[in-house]
């Protein structure tokens, strides 16, 4: 071994007396060799050893200016180091280690810190300067305390690949051991990781990271170092994705941004994202690269590997290292690579530095280039299923490897992805490519066609949709470059594929309402050449008289049939329920469009009319006379002139459809001029017609208007039929569904049946909520928001006059107009709806339909009512109604959801507090405007205290509890434990702790026998000043009661009830009616099975419990306790019979 620091020094003994503080700069240890005359060892080979100061005054051991501070990866990478001595960081070239190191020390602020550097040192020069600086710690002097005593952080900055030298592993374990000793940390950084013979003797004391590349947010702070405009973060995202990551790639791209004052123009933008415009990182990585990897075969590979995407595995090293020319022996090279320009990542696979990434594929002959893609394509296409990542791959290479029919195959197999898995495609590259720009000339027209035929599916599958993918100029694009490959030979297309391309540049021109180009392409659908392919059929069936849907002038019209008769079919041919839809949209788009002009609707119809005639088209004919029958009637209100066309047109038509359509337009006309005798026999003429049309629905609504008037269960009969017919024959809406179900629900009423009514009107507004969920851009929000006003008017009116037993009326006396048959078809003016419609409307349809199933005693439905309402208010603002929610809280209790009970609760009071009138002017609708500020006005708030949480939610929540324990579900614990977590997870709620301290007490001493009870309430009575007492006193009572003598537990109860059941009812008819009631019924039901030698009369039982379960939801409670009085023999005190007085004169008034 060669004695440096003893040419240095002097001789050994020399060295010995050297002390290391006298050799100082400020308080930092040093050893400066450059302090010493050093020309003698000019040619040493240790010359490029840096032992320098911790300030790391050299160019590459200082921190730069625009950089980012780290600091979440700083707190991490300290957090994992902890009291461990020894922290490696690893990973290739211009990783930034060192960068990262001294951020480490500047995060450390340790006042002495010892530096040293072994960049580009040998294995042998690294050996020998490690083992003797290794000596100089392990030394005599130099272990000495008080010359060490400030040393804090030693830095092995570079650390080459070592561990095959045993000495040298000893000196490190030696070292990192004084280290620890003297309380010395150590940060070193390498391109390889510690080798397992150093780290596993010393595991517990050491920490090993990669090195973590720069985060988005990182970048960002890199960025604001440059300028300070908010607008220059947007740039951290493709600086992330060019770089990766690599700090001298970010401050690279953060210069030559800075250099363009941070704009980039269409020009320079595509070489910024493609890295040209950083080609002075390249010259720098090349010299690099020479320098370190001499052998011009590892080169080669590694060049080779470059081309690979993704992480490399053993397999794809001799993959590529197979191709012409071959590369011998690759796997030693690899090991030459590894930690350098390659990593080797956990799963034994390697990624490459993306500096060499930059330098591309151009070293590698371009015949073997093209060869090593299309390889690599086939072997990830040699799986037999592979991921959307994978198929990119496998397109990317395969284009590069110029095989552009397969890359296209791969490209229409991504592209159906978006049937199939729309998220899936909505994550790949298939969504983008290619639809800006050009396919590869080389493509086959077969591949073209399809791709473009694919995208532009798409694209109008994702207008209909109105999704994200959509985009009109791409959209125009591939529809433009479609119809320029459809110029070519269209020999060289087969014929489905040239049929799918005509069938899809049809669909996209009426999308776009270019009618002459739709029918252009339906009619080369129908060409000679394709006629004959399967399914060509079904084709035209399905989208021929779609084109109707976009027709409204003459023009348009003559095309359609000229198009008609170039396909040359009947109508038979045809789809008949498209016939019947896209007939009525043609006429409804004429009166839309000239309405009020019905001189010109007329001259219109009256040309469909003859040109359908002349093709025997009945259907159109028959929809074109059922507008003039409406025009004649309703618009004219001239029947007389609509009775004479009836005549002179009916006799046109021999299809039994066509005759219902002009039939039942006609005879609701009579029926709407008030004929309603005759309406009734021209209707039920076609009432058996069978025919699959919205029409029909109508026909029954209107036989069953008729009926009404005379015979209310005929009327019934028919409108039941007008229900089933649209759900079980036709594919109506949730919309047309509710409505229908609605006119049940009103037939019901009419009946006398209001429980039925009422069950359906649930039925029907259920249909409602679930269509509004399902709102696209077709259809209109005001016909939902009609549907809400009108059901619940209905809801309303039938709910009150089953519940208050009077004619309904409205808030200000006023009686409300009764519900009608057909008032849901009834038209209604837009802006009047925008008044009187607001989204509580909808809360408060629920609001009532669960007073509604609480009176039926329904509490399953009342259960979905409520969770319904609890939906709703997480999606809109309450301005008027969220008080209300308070009294559905019970049922959050009754399902178990404790907490979100608790929860609501305070947001409600929370919301209410909140209230100003500064939040009008977020209202649009000016009655609620005038509800919100009366609700502002009056200002009347619950007042929110402990007894308020202890009545509306704690002693709930052990009455159901008990009812549980009680029907042995739970035990005693469970129950007992239940209650205190949820009291514990609430105590911030409650103002005095003291009385949570006392429920706390009962419940852990929870009375399983009578002496327990005794001394429970023992306990309680000697207690003074007690806050919430009446509170605490319930809960101790029904605790207690659960064991406790039967006549000593109706005491108890009548004493809690007393305080409790008015306020409970007052507060939540649910916990009333579906908590408090259910533990009181059960409770003395099982008390009399279990001890009915307490009880008198029990001959009489069954009877009178009967009589006392069937009484008012109100009294329930009060008439079992009253039950339990008279077969007890108890007699109530006066305040006892006080409280049931209520109840003791309706059962005199209803005996």
């Amino acid at each position: 071994m060669i004695d440096f620091f003893g040419k240095i020094f002097g001789n050994k003994d020399a060295q010995r007396n050297i002390d290391i503080k006298n050799i100082k700069e400020s308080n930092i240890n040093i050893v400066q060799i450059e302090k010493f005359d050093i020309s003698n060892f000019i040619n040493s080979p240790y010359q490029n050893v840096i032992i320098g100061s911790s300030l790391r005054k050299s160019s590459s051991s200082i921190l730069i200016n625009n950089i980012s501070y780290r600091k979440n990866t700083i707190k991490n990478i300290m957090s994992n180091w902890g009291d461990k001595t020894w922290l490696n960081l690893y990973g290739g070239f211009d990783t930034g280690k060192t960068q990262l190191s001294l951020l480490l020390e500047k995060h450390l602020a340790f006042e002495n810190v010892i530096n040293y550097n072994f960049k580009e040192l040998s294995k042998a020069e690294f050996q020998n300067i490690i083992s003797l600086l290794f000596a100089q710690f392990l030394s005599g002097n130099i272990n000495d305390s008080s010359q060490n005593i400030n040393l804090k952080l030693i830095i092995l900055d570079d650390l080459p690949e070592f561990g095959l030298d045993e000495n040298v592993n000893t000196l490190f374990t030696q070292f990192i051991t004084f280290c620890e000793e003297n309380n010395i940390k150590v940060l070193s950084t390498s391109n390889y990781k510690i080798h397992s013979k150093i780290t596993k003797t010393i595991i517990s004391n050491f920490y090993e990271l990669q090195i973590p590349l720069l985060t988005k947010e990182e970048i960002e702070e890199v960025i604001f170092t440059y300028k300070t405009e908010e607008r220059l973060r947007s740039f951290s995202t493709i600086i992330l994705a060019i770089s990766t990551g690599y700090p001298i790639y970010v401050q690279i791209i953060c210069r030559y941004l800075d250099s363009k004052e941070w704009n980039l123009t269409d020009e320079n933008l595509a070489e910024f994202i493609s890295g040209k415009s950083f080609d002075e990182l390249d010259d720098e990585t090349y010299q690099k690269l020479f320098s370190s990897t001499q052998d011009e075969n590892s080169r080669e590979l590694l060049y080779r590997l470059n081309i690979v995407l993704g992480a490399i595995n053993n397999e794809i090293v001799e993959l590529v290292s197979k191709i012409n020319p071959i590369v011998e022996k690759p796997f030693e090279k690899i090991k030459n690579l590894n930690g350098t320009w390659l990593q080797k990542n956990n799963d034994d696979t390697y990624f490459i530095s993306p500096l060499i990434k930059r330098l591309g594929s151009n070293n590698v002959l371009f015949e073997t280039r093209k060869e090593i893609n299309n390889s690599l394509a086939k072997s990830i296409l040699a799986k037999n299923t592979i991921s959307q990542y994978e198929g990119q791959r496998a397109m990317t290479y395969f284009l590069a490897g110029e095989s552009f029919d397969d890359a296209g195959i791969i490209m229409t197999m991504g592209l159906q992805t978006y049937f199939t898995n729309p998220k899936l495609f909505l994550d790949s590259v298939f969504k983008s490519l290619w639809v800006k720009s050009e396919l590869p000339n080389k493509m086959s027209l077969i591949l073209k066609s399809s791709i473009r035929s694919l995208q532009l599916h798409i694209y109008i599958d994702s207008q209909i949709k109105n999704n994200n993918i959509y985009n009109e100029d791409d959209k125009d694009f591939v529809k433009c470059d479609l119809e320029l490959i459809l110029q070519g030979d269209l020999e060289l297309i087969p014929k489905e594929i040239l049929s799918i391309s005509y069938l899809m540049l049809f669909r996209c021109y009426l999308q776009e309402d270019n009618v002459e180009k739709a029918l252009f392409y339906i009619c080369k659908l129908y060409t000679t050449a394709l006629r004959s392919l399967d399914g060509f059929d079904e084709s035209v069936k399905a989208n021929f008289w779609t084109v109707l849907d976009k027709i409204s002038d003459l023009k348009e019209i003559r095309i359609w049939f000229e198009a008609f008769d170039l396909i040359g079919k009947t109508e038979d041919y045809y789809d008949k329920g498209l016939i019947h839809l896209f007939s009525r949209r043609l006429v409804d788009n004429i009166v839309e469009k000239y309405e009020g002009d019905w001189d010109t609707v007329i001259k219109l119809l009256e040309y469909i009319i003859q040109e359908s005639n002349l093709r025997k088209l009945e259907l159109l004919n028959a929809y074109s006379c059922k507008t003039m029958f409406f025009i004649f009637g309703e618009k004219f209100k001239d029947i007389s002139r609509a009775t004479s066309f009836y005549k002179n047109v009916k006799n046109d038509f021999s299809n039994p459809e066509a005759i219902f359509v002009i039939q039942d337009e006609f005879g609701r006309q009579q029926f709407y001029s008030g004929d309603k005798e005759n309406a009734l026999t021209t209707l039920l003429e076609i009432e058996n017609t069978n025919i699959i049309s919205q029409t029909k629905v109508d026909t029954y609504i209107t036989i069953a208007k008729i009926f009404g008037e005379k015979d209310k269960n005929l009327a019934h009969i028919y409108t039941k039929k007008a229900y089933d017919y649209a759900e079980n024959k036709l594919q109506v809406t949730k919309l047309t569904l509710s409505k229908l179900r609605t006119e049940y629900a009103i037939s019901f009423w009419f009946l006398g049946d209001y429980k039925a009514s009422l069950y359906n009107l649930s039925d029907a507004y259920e249909l409602l909520i679930s269509g509004y969920e399902e709102i696209d851009r077709f259809d209109n929000i005001n016909d939902f928001n009609i549907t809400t006003l009108r059901i619940g008017a209905v809801i309303n009116y039938i709910w009150q006059t089953v519940h208050f037993e009077r004619m309904p009326q409205n808030y200000d006396g006023s009686p409300l107009p009764k519900p009608q048959r057909g008032v849901l078809s009834n038209s209604y003016d837009p802006t009047n709806l925008k008044e009187w419609y607001n989204d509580e409307k909808k809360y408060l349809n629920m609001y009532i339909l669960v007073e509604m199933f609480e009176y039926y005693e329904d509490k399953s439905m009342a259960i979905k009512w409520s969770n319904y309402a609890f939906e709703l208010n997480k999606k809109i603002i309450f301005y008027t109604q969220k008080h209300t929610l308070r009294t559905m809280l019970g049922y959050k209790i009754i399902q178990g959801l404790y907490q979100e009970a608790i929860e609501l609760d305070s947001e409600i009071e929370l919301f209410e507090n909140s209230l100003n009138e500064g939040m009008v002017h977020e209202i649009e609708s000016n009655l609620l405007k005038e509800a919100f500020l009366e609700k502002i006005k009056k200002g009347k708030r619950l007042d929110i205290n402990d007894d308020y949480y202890y009545i509306s939610n704690i002693i709930p929540i052990i009455i159901k509890e008990l009812t549980e324990l009680l029907s042995c579900k739970i035990s005693i614990l469970d129950c007992t434990s239940r209650i205190k977590e949820h009291l514990l997870r609430n105590s911030n709620l409650f103002r005095n702790k003291e009385s949570l301290e006392h429920v706390n007490f009962i419940l852990d001493n929870f009375p399983n026998n009578q002496t327990e009870c005794k001394n429970l309430l023992n306990w309680f009575s000697d207690l003074e000043n007690v806050e919430s007492k009446e509170s605490i006193q319930v809960i101790l009572y029904l605790c207690c009661s659960i064991n406790a003598p039967t006549r000593q537990a109706l005491s108890m109860h009548l004493a809690s009830m007393k305080y409790l059941e008015g306020l409970i009812r007052g507060l939540s008819s649910s916990i009333h009616l579906f908590v408090l009631y259910p533990f009181i019924l059960k409770f003395w039901t099982s008390r009399v099975l279990e001890k009915p030698q307490d009880f008198y009369f029990l001959e009489l039982w069954r009877r009178n419990l009967e009589k006392s379960t069937d009484v008012k939801n109100e009294f329930k409670v009060i008439a079992i306790i009253a039950l339990i009085c008279m077969h007890l023999r108890y007699l109530p005190s006066e305040a006892e019979e006080g409280w049931m007085a209520k109840y003791i004169n309706y059962v005199r008034e209803n005996n």
